[in-house]
């Protein structure tokens, strides 16, 4: 939580040529009244892209919580905007709880940050939570 809002961070990576990329994205996260997680993109904070990233395009994710056996799930559509030069993509997202956070990519990255961003485990859950001093 931010000044009563939920905030998160999200690590996406794909492959060119063989060579991996990231990018580090904050963003907002609000609980619907259905009961939706909406996700939408804040700020690219970090990237190692090939190219000039551009700044216009925000990707929104409209994601049902679930659980299946030891799984928590997070799965829905997402859809980018359109700009003046890019049409909107839409797709599907699915998301898998990863019970080992400590070699998770997006704590890596969150580190390799700083910023004051302090890595605090969660007493009852063991979740991590990221928080800004």
């Amino acid at each position: 939580m931010e000044n009563g809002r939920y905030v998160g961070y999200s690590h996406t990576s794909f492959i060119i040529d063989q060579k991996k990329y990231f990018g580090l994205k904050k963003v907002k996260v609000k609980i619907a009244s259905d009961g939706k997680v909406i996700i939408e993109d804040a700020e690219l904070l970090l990237n190692d892209y090939p190219v000039e990233a551009n700044k216009n395009i925000r990707q929104l994710n409209v994601l049902d919580f679930t659980i299946m056996g030891d799984f928590e799930i997070l799965s829905g559509p997402f859809v980018t905007n359109r700009t003046k030069t890019y049409l909107p993509l839409t797709g599907k997202v699915e998301l898998k709880k990863n019970k080992n956070t400590i070699q998770s990519d997006l704590i890596t990255r969150l580190q390799q940050l700083g910023k004051g961003l302090e890595q605090v485990f969660a007493q009852n859950t063991g979740e991590p939570v990221v928080k800004n001093d």
